[in-house]
C-alpha cells in the first residue's frame, strides 16, 4: 500500500492514535514532565525577579535573628540554606515585624541567635525580604527545570515515535480477521479490554495456543460489547502491532 494519511483510510486515526496503549503512557509522561518544567521554571523566575527587585530597590534595614531552623538552634553553619525568623522595624509603618524566611548559603559562615543582619525589605510588603546584595544568575536558579527539560524531550520523542508506529500500521498493515479467544479487564486501560486473538493469514505472533498464533490488542468500551468467540477486523503490522478496525471508524 502506498504511503498516505491514515485519516483518509480511518476517520478517527487522528484522535484515537493518541490513546493506543503504547502511546498513552508516553503522552501522560510528556504532559506531566512539561507541566513540571513550566511550573518550576515559572516559580523560580518569579522568585528570582522578585529578589532582583528587592536588591535594586528594597529598603535596607537591620534585623535580629530570633530563631534558626525548625529545632530553633542557637547557632548554625551557613553551608546550606537556613530557615530563620527575623525581627525588624518596618520603616514604612514603624511596627515591629517578625518574618519567616531563608538565608542563602554562605560557606564557612555562621548564623547565631540575636545576630544582627542587614536585609532589604519590600516597602509594600515587609514580609518579603532578602539578605542578598548581588543577584544570582538566572541559569543557576533554573538548574532543576533545566535538568528536567531533557527528560521531557525524551518523553516527547518516545510519544511521537510510538504514535508514528500506530499510524504506519494503519497505512501499511494488513487488514485481517481476528478471532477472539480471551478477554481480560485491563488494569492500565480501565475502559478497555485486553483481547487475545488468533488472526487468519498471520505469519507470526506473541504466543502460541494449541498450535495457533495468538496476538493481543485492546478493545475500548466505546466500540461496543465483545465476547470470546467473536470475529473482528484488525490491522496487523509486520512488527506485531494489532489494531481493531472498529476503534478507528
Amino acid at each position: 500500500m502506498s504511503k498516505t494519511d491514515p485519516a483518509t483510510l480511518y476517520p478517527r486515526a487522528a484522535t484515537r492514535s493518541w490513546l493506543e496503549i503504547n502511546v498513552r503512557p508516553w503522552l501522560g509522561l510528556t504532559i506531566l514532565m512539561s507541566l513540571a518544567v513550566v511550573a518550576m521554571a515559572g516559580v523560580q523566575l518569579y522568585s528570582t525577579l522578585q529578589e532582583r527587585r528587592l536588591i535594586q530597590s528594597g529598603t535596607v534595614v537591620q534585623a535580629k535573628v530570633l530563631t534558626i531552623g525548625l529545632a530553633k538552634e542557637r547557632n548554625a553553619p551557613r553551608d546550606e540554606v537556613q530557615r530563620v525568623v527575623l525581627e525588624f522595624v518596618d520603616p514604612k509603618s514603624g511596627r515591629t515585624i517578625e518574618s519567616l524566611g531563608q538565608l542563602p548559603r554562605k560557606p564557612k559562615a555562621q548564623v547565631s541567635q540575636n545576630q544582627i543582619l542587614t536585609i532589604r525589605v519590600d516597602p509594600n510588603d515587609p514580609q518579603v525580604w532578602t539578605e542578598r546584595t548581588e543577584p544570582v544568575p538566572i541559569l543557576l536558579e533554573l538548574t532543576v527545570p533545566l535538568l528536567l527539560f531533557p527528560i521531557a524531550l525524551i518523553c516527547l520523542a518516545m510519544m511521537i515515535y510510538q504514535r508514528s508506529r500506530v499510524r504506519r500500521t494503519l497505512v501499511d498493515g494488513q487488514t485481517l480477521t481476528g478471532h477472539v479467544v480471551s478477554l481480560q479487564q485491563s488494569a492500565i486501560a480501565p475502559m478497555s479490554k485486553r483481547m487475545g486473538l488468533t488472526v487468519s493469514g498471520d505469519a507470526s505472533g506473541s504466543s502460541n495456543l494449541g498450535g495457533q498464533i495468538v496476538r493481543y490488542a485492546y478493545w475500548p468500551a466505546r466500540n461496543g460489547p465483545i465476547v470470546v468467540g467473536d470475529d473482528i477486523k484488525v490491522v496487523v503490522s509486520s512488527s506485531g502491532m494489532v489494531l481493531p478496525v472498529r476503534s478507528y471508524m
